[in-house]
């Protein structure tokens, strides 16, 4: 059987890179039956040759990494691959075979040259697999894949601060955020899911931060009695329980937004008086502003106050009750920590059993086993032990805080304060 590896093409078809192309890469499987049980084994080969061959697997091995050459827009590039024969049927006729991203060995980090080093000194590494994994296959063979990932960040990280003069390392997962969207969504018996799906999704969010521990435990073993670690996050996550709003429908309901063509969603900005950008912003089709403006400036602020009035008026249809939070002008928003030409003309946000997951939310929301509050842990030279914070903490306070205990200015725009509480001595620069 033919199998091909296309670069470029992701997992999902909405996030298949434009503007560069790939040659497909052809490899070839033999099937067979190592005993008289039924086809049980399927071997990887580079040609129809079964002497030229990759790798041999049976149901639920994966090969190991190997760096192979593929062809992007005319030029080699040299990246890594590995497969996994997730089924095999006996009869041979169907099988499920995944390969994760191909991961360059060089060209994604600055300098240039780090990507060789990480190559040549720890092995390949590999992104985030949650955008070409979860959801597409096992939940078994995704957290394979996301152990791998937190293993090998923490592996780079160790390589990096041994082999560097060093101040700050950043390290980011995002398996938590994609865990929110498709574990934690029905991981709440207010979401309505079945006992079987509650189950599967309460063990995938577990599954998830016991991964993330994982890596966190291996990153502090690199920390001396003179580095200070913070795990943060700038987001929590709720379950599912109503259909979520769609904002576009609301407006269009009130009359302010006027598709040209509603099957495609193409708006007729020649009728359209505000329409929504972004997650939670609200646009005034503003004449004089907007290339198509249509909203005279004498009109300006009546049509935010209708637009608010319209949002709070709103009725969800699955429980006649009202899902917005708040609705408010640009200039009120900034007690939300929003300020400036790029927040909307109105700013909304949604309850939280309309919502799901996150981002249009009051960072106070909860629901179920979930909420919006940020994780936020300190420890390290200079900071209390054992102490739970009782202020709020934002993530704005996060930045001014790292650049206090490491004795440098604040940014110039620093929006937040130190989080003097969590501090043994908040004066000890002035000593």
């Amino acid at each position: 059987v033919a199998l091909v590896i296309e670069p470029l093409k992701r997992g999902r078809a909405d996030m298949r890179r434009q503007g560069r192309e790939g040659t497909p890469k052809h490899f070839y499987g033999l099937i067979y039956a190592s005993a008289d049980k039924g086809y049980d084994q399927l071997l990887i080969c580079r040609s129809r040759n079964a002497g030229d061959r990759v790798a041999e697997l049976a149901v639920g091995q994966w090969t190991e990494w190997w760096k192979d050459s593929f062809e992007i827009d005319g030029q080699a590039l040299d990246g890594y691959v590995r497969m996994k024969l997730v089924s095999l049927s006996a009869a041979g006729d169907v099988f499920e075979l995944f390969v994760p991203q191909v991961w360059p060995a060089t060209g994604y980090t600055q300098p240039e040259e780090v990507a060789q080093q990480i190559d040549e000194n720890v092995g390949n590494f590999l992104q985030n697999p949650a955008r070409d994994a979860l959801g597409v296959v096992d939940d078994a063979t995704y957290f394979e894949l996301l152990d791998f990932h937190h293993q090998r960040l923490a592996e780079v990280a160790a390589y990096l601060t041994e082999s560097n003069d060093w101040d700050v390392l950043f390290i980011e997962t995002h398996a938590s955020d994609y865990t929110s969207h498709f574990f934690l969504s029905q991981a709440d018996e207010c979401s309505g899911a079945n006992p079987h799906t509650l189950a599967r999704c309460q063990a995938g969010v577990a599954q998830t931060y016991a991964s993330i521990d994982d890596m966190i435990g291996r990153v502090v073993e690199l920390a001396d009695d003179d580095t200070v670690v913070a795990v943060v996050a700038d987001h929590g996550g709720t379950p599912n329980q109503h259909r979520p709003v769609d904002i576009a429908e609301v407006l269009e309901q009130a009359g302010f937004l006027v598709y040209a063509d509603a099957e495609k969603k193409q708006i007729d900005w020649q009728r359209t008086r505000a329409a929504n950008v972004g997650l939670v912003h609200i646009f005034v089709n503003l004449k004089g502003r907007e290339p198509t403006g249509i909203v005279d400036p004498s009109d300006y602020e009546q049509t935010r106050l209708d637009l608010i009035e319209a949002l709070h008026a709103y009725r969800h249809p699955q429980t006649g009750r009202g899902p917005f939070a708040l609705a408010l002008t640009r200039e009120d928003a900034e007690m939300v920590n929003l300020a400036g030409e790029l927040v909307g003309d109105v700013v909304y946000a949604l309850r939280a059993e309309y919502d799901g997951a996150h981002g249009k939310q009051l960072p106070s929301a909860t629901l179920g086993i979930g909420g919006q509050h940020c994780t936020f842990v300190l420890a390290g030279a200079g900071v209390k032990q054992g102490l739970a914070l009782e202020r709020q903490v934002r993530a704005v306070d996060v930045a001014p805080t790292l650049c206090y205990l490491l004795g440098i200015p604040m940014p110039a725009q620093v929006e937040g304060g130190v989080i003097y509480e969590a501090l043994e001595d908040a004066d000890w620069h002035l000593r």
